[in-house]
């Protein structure tokens, strides 16, 4: 310390030969937990504390700053903008306020005949501090990721242990900083209620007690430096007279003397911070239930928690190289066996992550012991490590994620069994009545033809009723075969030209006889990707039923167009087609692509119910959509989105 250099004028007197034994002699320096009488009370003490508070105070100030804009990027993208925004300004502007308190006591002139003044105010700032870190604790809590906790609770930590050093002048300030920054987040960790939470909370209280003894132990070491600078004054002015032949002797035993003081409370500050520090990590990292490991930029392993250990200690991998001091991804890349070429992609990503070329990286793989059948997620995200770039690795288990999905797999599996056997069954079904209506149509012509004259009005009537039933369900059973087909045909993917195909369909439709008047409007239609053959009988569909429910109109109205991009995705294309037929009610949309479901009577329209159910089929072979849109007596609208182009 600055302190214990005994600094001496020109007008030195000699030693006495008592006097230079004395300065020989070594120091006899107190404990740090011995009690020093009367140091606490003294004006030259008091004055000094609060010289070395405000000493210390810029790199507190500094720190502050840093960690909370690395804590707001961090917790930036879960929790509320508003929140972590109104929380950041408040420590920034305390903290500009902390500032300008120390400039303008160092521009003090009369600074320490004001102790308790200047004591005051810094013992406010660092309140207010205080209350806005216990801010983050209670107001940025992210409840939804546990990982965004344990960094939160790291910084916490952090600047509280940051804080011994700069307020261990102060043992009370350091208490009312950290009360007011761990509190607010131990009350969020139990209000979460799980055991998990709760069970960090006492390790939160351990972890401020051992900050606080270990603030009243460099107290102790401040109030002898403190002490010893106080008794140098005392010596100066003892032997002003007589150190004249002394002074180099003197000048250079206090500055070996407090040289080696300085370093050795240096090494004792940085060993007891690594100690604090690695032991709130540890206790952090083993509370997890993942596999976990603290990489540096080289992929050396700095720290693992237990179940890390513990998972390679039970499958008698101890000392393969997966402990602290490791090189991982040295580890990963000479594997050897059935998982070599998995952990040398693994090495891949670990090392993108660590030069910054990926945000993270994750993969999937089996857990190879026989024992231990399953399967694990591992995930690597990069953190900032004394500068460098380092990651943490995650080994997740998802053995139980698997089996679901296996289980999933195994239903589906036998939802197509069940559906095949199904078609099988219509299939069969279908050729099975074609022989009996067959007869039925073939026996009411003979009937026809052999009864003839026999037959009066209504009799003939029936035959002809009989025979066109028979027919009608000889169509119907095509359709149905022809629907039950859909799935199992090979689509024949390829760019295909809706404009063309809609000029061959209406030239058909022009082609065949009409005993009205239809007003056909069709604008430039886009190329889609899919079947030639299947879009041109799911287009057919749609015209022959706009055609057909515009029947009553004595002038019909068709118009077909493409869609607009508010109306579909990026990467689709499709058309509509518009009629003012006779139209629906929209409350009954959702029976319109529904196999044998109609919305009106066969005397009213002729048709089998499988059209529209066909174009559905179709559409959603082909990964696209459809729907439509009416109103009754004012027509419809049907619209059909395809994929655009080529799908990688």
């Amino acid at each position: 310390m600055d302190g214990t250099k005994i600094a001496l004028s020109s007008r030195e007197q000699p030693l006495s030969a008592e006097r230079i034994e004395a300065v020989e002699r070594p120091p006899q320096v107190q404990a740090p937990d011995a009690t020093l009488p009367g140091d606490r009370h003294t004006p030259d003490l008091l004055s000094g504390q609060v010289e070395m508070a405000y000493k210390h105070a810029p790199a507190s100030i500094l720190g502050s700053t840093m960690a909370s804009l690395v804590l707001a990027l961090v917790l930036w993208p879960v929790v509320p903008h508003a929140v972590i925004g109104g929380w950041l300004a408040y420590v920034l502007t305390v903290a500009a306020g902390r500032a300008l308190l120390v400039a303008r006591y160092r521009r003090a002139p009369q600074a320490q005949h004001d102790v308790h003044h200047w004591r005051k105010w810094y013992l406010a700032g660092v309140a207010l501090a205080g209350i806005g870190w216990g801010g983050a604790g209670g107001l940025l809590f992210p409840s939804s990721s546990v990982l965004h906790q344990a960094f939160l609770a790291i910084v916490l930590a952090g600047v509280t242990a940051g804080a011994v050093n700069a307020l261990a002048t102060m043992p009370k300030s350091f208490w009312v900083f950290a009360l007011l920054t761990i509190a607010p987040f131990l009350l969020r960790l139990l209000a979460e209620g799980d055991l998990l939470h709760v069970a960090i909370v006492p390790l939160g209280i351990l972890f401020v007690v051992l900050m606080g003894w270990f603030a009243q132990s460099l107290q102790s070491f401040f109030l002898v430096s403190l002490n010893l600078r106080s008794e140098k004054h005392d010596l100066v002015d003892r032997l002003e007279t007589k150190k004249r032949h002394a002074d180099v002797l003197n000048v250079e035993l206090a500055q070996e003397v407090a040289e080696r003081k300085r370093v050795e409370e240096a090494l004792r500050e940085r060993e007891a911070a690594q100690r604090s520090a690695a032991a709130v990590q540890k206790a952090l990292l083993d509370a997890l239930p993942a596999r976990i490991a603290l990489l540096d930029h080289q992929g050396v392993i700095l720290a693992v928690n237990e179940p890390w250990r513990q998972s390679w200690i039970s499958a008698d991998w101890e000392g393969a190289g997966y402990g602290v001091g490791a090189n991982y991804l040295h580890v990963c890349r000479t594997a050897l066996g059935e998982g070599a070429e998995a952990a040398r992609r693994t090495a891949e990503g670990i090392q993108a992550v660590l030069s910054g070329t990926l945000p993270k990286f994750e993969v999937e793989y089996a857990r190879l012991p026989p024992d231990r059948q399953g399967w694990c997620r591992l995930m690597v995200t990069p953190v900032v490590e004394e500068r460098e770039l380092g990651a943490v690795v995650m080994h997740i288990d998802i053995t139980k994620r698997k089996q679901a999905e296996e289980r999933l797999r195994l239903a589906h599996a036998e939802l197509s069994a069940a559906n095949k056997e199904l078609e099988a069954f219509s299939y069969t079904v279908s050729h099975d009545l074609r022989a009996p209506l067959r007869h039925i149509d073939g026996y009411a012509e003979l009937l026809e033809k052999h009864a003839g004259t026999a037959l009066d009005h209504k009799g003939r009537r029936y035959v002809k009723t009989i025979s066109e039933s028979a027919k009608q369900m000889g169509v119907l059973i095509d359709e149905l075969l022809a629907f039950s087909r859909l799935d199992k045909a090979e689509l024949r993917m390829a760019d295909v030209s809706l404009g063309q195909l809609v000029e061959e369909i209406l030239k058909d439709v022009c082609l065949q006889p009409q005993e009205r008047k239809i007003a056909w409007t069709v604008r430039s239609l886009p190329t889609v990707y899919g079947d030639r053959t299947m879009l041109r009988q799911a287009l057919i569909n749609l015209v022959d039923n706009a055609v057909k429910y515009t029947g009553p109109r004595q002038e019909a109205v068709i118009e077909i167009g493409p869609l607009d991009q508010v109306q579909i995705g990026p990467d689709e294309a499709g058309l509509f087609i518009r009629d003012n037929g006779v139209g629906f009610d929209m409350q009954y949309a959702h029976k319109l692509f529904g196999v044998f479901q109609r919305l009106h009577t066969a005397e009213e329209f002729e048709g089998t119910g499988v059209g529209l159910a066909t174009v559905q089929r179709v559409v959603g072979r082909h990964g696209g959509r459809v729907w439509a849109e009416g109103a009754v007596d004012r027509g419809a609208t049907f619209y059909m989105a395809l994929p655009s182009g080529r799908r990688v």
